[in-house]
Parts: C-alpha cells; structure tokens; sequence
C-alpha cells in the first residue's frame, strides 16, 4: 500500500514538473524556438534552466530584449522591441543592473570596475546564472588575477560564513520560541533586521571592502547576541515565576498540612474537667 501512494506521489510530481515546463516554453517564443535548434544556438536553453534566472522566470527578452510572444524570427527581433542580441563586454554590468542596480553601483565603486575581463558573468556566468552564495567565492577565480592574496580571499568567506551562522542561529531560535508560544514582535522585528543587514552584505560584498562587509557583519551578529540576551532574560522571568509558583504551591500544602496536624492534635486531647462533666 505504502508503495502504491509513493509510486502516485513521484508520478504527480513528474507531471508537475514537466507540465511547469511546459508553460514556460510555451509563453517564450525565443525558448521554444531556441530549444529546436542544435549546437551553440541551443546551449543557451538547456544552461538558462539550470539557472537561478529561471527559477524566478527570468527569461531571454528580459536581458537581451526582443518580444518573446512573436510568431516570427524577424518580429521577435524588430526595431520596436528593444532586441539587443548578445551585449558587449562594457555593457554587461549595464545589462545586469536593470533588476541589480545597487549591486552594479557597489561594484562600480569596487576596485574592478576598471578591469576588463571582469564583470558579472565571470563569476555568476551568462545563461548558467549562478545564485549567489559562499561557493563563488573560489580560490580558482580570485587567483587569476591575486595569486598572492589568498589569505584576503578567505577572510572574505569566512567573513559572510560567520554572517550566515549568526542569522541561521537567530532564525531557529525565533522558531523555537514560536513553537513555545513565546512568539515576540519585537524578536521579528530584530530578526528583520538581520535579514536587511544581510541582504545588504551581499550587495556590499562586490565592493571588496573588508570594513563596509564588517560593518554589516557586526549588526548580524550583534542582533543574534541581542536576541539570545533577551532569551536569557525571559527564561530566568519564566523560571522565576515557576520558582514563585512552587513555593506559593508548597506553603499551601504546608499550611494545609499544618492545619491538619493541628486538628488531629486537638482530636487527642484530653478534655479539661468542666468538658467532661458536660459532656456527660
């Protein structure tokens, strides 16, 4: 039975997968027409899905222009559409900084914007857009050119790695809290923080300047030792108040079992002369 349900389960995802494709190929003329073609010509289709870019359907017209839903070569690529083909060297960061405009400006700041060779497909590729992580940080692309500042290379990763830990380590502990039914806007909103502080790392990051990349680094940080503080703080307020608890439980038990005692200890008292004449 349980063989049956996975067997269903893969086959829906198979069809989900497939059928997403589908659509995408379906609304993208350059694609479908791309994807029929042999060679170079239909490199870039099968590198754009393995892309970042096209898991957020970033697709071919929104980097080299052109209309994706015309039926023809020639008026996919007519004057009006804004077609560009393949963009030079010098106009790649352009190109790019349509949608990553403050990363264009930082690296326009950073000391490569004079170096021809680079740009932003050396590191994050054209069709095979790479999303930016720790793992194009290489020793192997840095070293073309800083043979002999290796050690900067991974102070720079382990840098953003420390940044990552820290608001890794904040998120989970917010989580934790959440499912303790401790849940605190003000945690959020310091949690918000350090999503900002690490967003703008990475657009800092194309500066290549160690200190604005700290600067970032220190608000995440601190933000997870601020938020781990006030936990500290809100636990010793939740052990207190058990603490108060028990004991405020533990003097009525004795005043109860004090009462107790007392009235077994005057049960077995002998009655004074003047009750036991009444009494008889």
């Amino acid at each position: 039975m349980g063989w049956i349900i996975l067997t269903r389960s893969l086959i829906k995802i198979l069809f989900f997968i497939f059928f997403s494709c589908s659509i995408n190929y379906a609304q993208n003329n350059c694609i479908e027409c791309h994807r029929k073609k042999t060679g170079k010509q239909a490199a870039p289709v099968t590198e754009l899905q393995n892309s970042i870019h096209f898991e957020n359907n970033v697709l071919c017209h929104n980097c080299h222009g052109g209309d994706p839903d015309a039926d023809t070569f020639i008026a996919a690529k007519g004057k009006n559409t804004n077609y560009i083909g393949v963009p030079k060297k010098e106009d790649i960061q352009i190109v790019c900084g349509q949608c990553h405009d403050k990363i264009r400006q930082y690296f326009a700041a950073g000391p490569h914007k004079e170096k021809s060779k680079l740009n932003c497909v050396f590191c994050h590729k054209n069709h095979t857009v790479l999303k930016a992580s720790h793992d194009l940080i290489r020793i192997d692309f840095c070293n073309q050119c800083h043979t002999h500042n290796i050690e900067f290379i991974d102070l720079l990763k382990s840098t953003l790695l420390s940044s990552d830990f820290s608001l890794y380590n904040a998120q989970s502990t917010i989580a934790g809290l959440a499912q303790k039914d401790y849940y605190s806007v003000e945690f959020e909103n310091e949690l918000k923080k350090a999503y900002d502080a690490s967003r703008e790392q990475g657009q800092v990051f194309h500066t290549f300047d160690l200190n604005e990349i700290n600067k970032k680094t220190y608000i995440i940080v601190s933000t997870d030792e601020k938020i781990n503080s006030k936990i500290e703080e809100l636990e010793k307020l939740i052990r207190t108040r058990k603490e108060r608890k028990l004991i405020g439980i533990g003097v009525v038990i004795f005043l109860l079992i004090s009462a107790m005692v007392l009235w077994i200890y005057q049960r077995n008292l002998p009655l004074p002369d003047y009750a036991q004449q009444i009494k008889k």
